[in-house]
């Protein structure tokens, strides 16, 4: 896009944007109720009392957010046919979204704006006390469908509540709705279940992963290489959780509940699920984002350090055994950290000490290859805003 494509005096948002350098912009409205993690290397160009208008110095796609007052529209379709006049658009396709039981609907528009051809996607979802919050992302028609792609990303990074920060985002919910259970013999710790997973849950983890990938890729060499790659394993992450939560909360409750009530509780199942993650077959994926899905992996397909850490991750702050996600550029590698008490290998994060899982040997929680010791190689991924 040559030139700004400036739709910020059309539209009307309350809101609060909190800005960090190298590391995922966040908008958050606390009032509200809801939370959008812009692509890495958007910033707030220009706001109104009512309206914020987010651009970026090197990607052409423009954000426009939205709350309108419960008084202005009774539905998010309203909202959006609103929009869509304003804009004069040619085209309007919208479809119902089933998100976290709000009233949902999403849209793709065409439409001319200073001489511009452009295309566009809307998300409007009626929020708690009726007020509609809508997100427009739109970029030239005839970009790179990367372009696209980012729109897609930031629609699918909306949270509207707690909960929605650890199941899939309104996108994926709706390019893949539910298409009912599919059973899974699995084995952990001695203890044999069927789990149910959906059965679209692997390839729609696999769609956010390799579209985020994609955008990871082409931030790789800019100054938000890290932020972007911990954007990358947060929306991996936050995709996953509630798939495999729903699968699999009742088996981890039984394996938790073994070795409840001792002292070592959260390091005995700590140390069946790491177990149970490094009896997967490994293998690699030598094209694409080298990361296999995490339903997959739990299923049992061949996977990689990455994939098994972020499964573990899931599994142990399932049952409330607090873990983190350690990955190093130099070794190639990456590690689960589990906060219990056990002697071995430790890296701090903040206040708190983690003892170091490796997930592609079969070692104890705490023991880490003497050739991949030093702590200063390790970075730290926050799996959750």
């Amino acid at each position: 896009m040559c030139k700004r494509l400036r739709f910020f005096a059309i539209f009307t948002l309350i809101l609060v944007f909190i800005p960090s350098f190298l590391f995922s912009e966040f908008l958050r409205d606390e009032k509200n109720g809801f939370a959008i993690d812009l692509v890495d290397g958007f910033y707030l160009a220009e706001k109104t009392e009512t309206s914020y208008y987010c651009l970026s110095d090197f990607i052409p796609v423009e954000i426009v957010v939205n709350v309108y007052p419960k008084e202005r529209f009774s539905s998010p379709n309203e909202s959006i046919t609103f929009s869509s006049k304003q804009l004069a658009a040619s085209k309007c396709d919208v479809s119902t979204v089933e998100y976290r039981n709000f009233p949902c609907e999403i849209a793709y528009l065409e439409f001319n704006f200073q001489n511009t051809s452009c295309i566009g996607y809307m998300l409007a979802i009626q929020l708690g006390e009726k007020q509609i919050l809508s997100v427009l992302g739109y970029t030239a028609k005839g970009n790179n469908p990367i372009f696209e792609s980012i729109i897609l990303s930031c629609l699918d990074s909306v949270f509207v509540d707690h909960g929605s920060f650890f199941t899939p985002g309104p996108v994926t919910s709706f390019v893949f709705p539910k298409e009912g259970k599919v059973r899974q013999n699995v084995t952990i710790g001695g203890v044999t279940t069927s789990v149910l997973f959906d059965k679209v849950d692997a390839e729609a983890n696999e769609y956010v992963i390799n579209r985020e990938y994609e955008i990871l890729k082409m931030l790789s060499n800019t100054d938000y290489w890290f932020s972007s790659w911990q954007r990358f394993y947060q929306l991996i992450y936050r995709d996953s959780y509630g798939r495999i939560k729903d699968a699999c909360f009742n088996l981890c409750s039984k394996i938790y509940s073994v070795s409840f009530g001792k002292d070592d509780c959260d390091f005995l199942y700590a140390q069946t699920v790491l177990s149970f993650v490094q009896n997967k077959p490994y293998g690699r994926n030598t094209g694409g984002s080298d990361f296999q899905n995490l339903i997959s992996t739990f299923c049992g397909e061949k996977s990689d350090c990455d994939s098994r850490s972020l499964l573990c991750a899931i599994l142990l702050n399932m049952m409330d055994v607090k873990s983190t996600f350690f990955v190093s550029v130099e070794y190639s590698h990456a590690m689960v950290g589990a906060l219990i008490e056990h002697l071995g290998a430790k890296l701090q994060v903040g206040e708190d000490w983690y003892v170091l899982g490796e997930t592609t040997a079969k070692v104890d929680f705490g023991k880490v290859a003497k050739n991949m010791s030093d702590s200063q190689k390790w970075l730290n991924i926050e799996l959750a805003q």
